[in-house]
């Protein structure tokens, strides 16, 4: 049950919405620079992966303890990565219908 549900928020998280937005406030091809003023969460580190590099984040996703990682290739955003740290949610009235819909939304 855990992966299922780890599972589907994976792509839920992932799925594109339409919005003007791709990942958070942030879009595709963003710059390090403009995220990083985008980005309201907790900084917590800037690694070098050979032509890659990430900024990650902690903070609050969809009332979940979470760690945010956003990925660049040829210093652009390339990839956004949600990894839920906290099992419970900090709201306890989250449902399973309401986390779903909250998911949705962003």
């Amino acid at each position: 049950m855990k992966k299922l549900f780890l599972s589907l928020l994976t792509v839920l998280l992932t799925t594109n919405t339409g919005f003007s937005q791709d990942f958070r406030n942030s879009s595709w091809g963003d710059s390090m620079e403009k995220v990083k003023t985008l980005e309201k969460a907790t900084s917590v580190s800037k690694e070098e992966h050979g032509l890659e590099y990430a900024l990650a984040y902690t903070g609050w996703v969809v009332g979940f303890k979470a760690v945010t990682v956003y990925a660049f290739v040829d210093s652009k955003l390339a990839r956004g990565i949600y990894r839920i740290l906290k099992q419970k949610p900090q709201d306890p009235s989250l449902t399973k219908g309401s986390f779903t819909t909250k998911m949705r939304k962003i």
